[in-house]
């Protein structure tokens, strides 16, 4: 991943993100994360243009101050003024458009973006990304990451599902990761061998999750 030429590596920013508060810290030698927390290593968006507001807000609706984690919204003068729903314009009333991003504004105003609404999942009051434990499986491993997903199921108290592609079974070592992972996260978790083709994808070929 490059952004201006310029390699991931060289961009990303270190944090720590509590599970359970949504609180961020960045992740240097003075921070003293709770046990819940994750490191995440993310990109800056930069700041909002002129004329737009870049805003992170809770479930009900209402701002958050930086270094929280919440739901991205933007406003604009070029934010739609409604949209068509069975051949009818509704007007847009809200106060600006939810992105479907999950982020956080550092106090000077930068938005890093830590993945996607609806890919968060919850356990036991954990916000959890499948991306976090989809990265570490993959980097202990060594396969690619689009070998792996990490599923939840309509049951809350089920253990969290991980498909491995079938080719990955010649390796073996499979109850060595699932110890490793079911340490580094604290989660019930199942591993699940699958065809090729059944981890399915959307239209953009993003993992479909729902």
């Amino acid at each position: 991943v490059s952004m201006c030429n310029a390699p991931f590596d060289a961009l990303a920013q270190a944090f720590f993100i509590d599970e359970v508060t949504g609180l961020v810290q960045h992740a240097d030698a003075d921070a003293q994360p709770a046990p819940q927390t994750a490191q995440r290593e993310l990109v800056s968006c930069g700041q909002a243009l002129p004329g737009w507001r870049i805003a992170v807000e809770d479930a009900a609706g209402a701002a958050l101050p930086p270094m929280r984690i919440g739901r991205i919204v933007v406003s604009g003068a070029a934010r739609m003024s409604g949209f068509m729903q069975q051949g009818l314009l509704h007007a847009d009333t809200a106060q600006g458009l939810d992105t479907g991003d999950t982020g956080f504004m550092t106090e000077d105003g930068e938005l890093f973006i830590a993945g996607r609404n609806k890919d968060m999942l919850i356990v036991r009051g954990r916000n959890l990304w499948p991306q976090d434990v989809e990265r570490l499986a993959a980097s202990q491993f060594d396969c690619d990451v689009d070998d792996l997903m990490l599923l939840q199921t309509n049951d809350v108290n089920a253990p969290l599902l991980l498909l491995m592609h079938a080719r990955l079974a010649s390796r073996g070592a499979q109850a060595a990761l699932h110890a490793f992972l079911v340490r580094a996260f604290g989660i019930a978790l199942e591993l699940q061998l699958v065809p090729n083709g059944f981890m399915e994808r959307t239209s953009s070929g993003k993992k479909a999750r729902g």
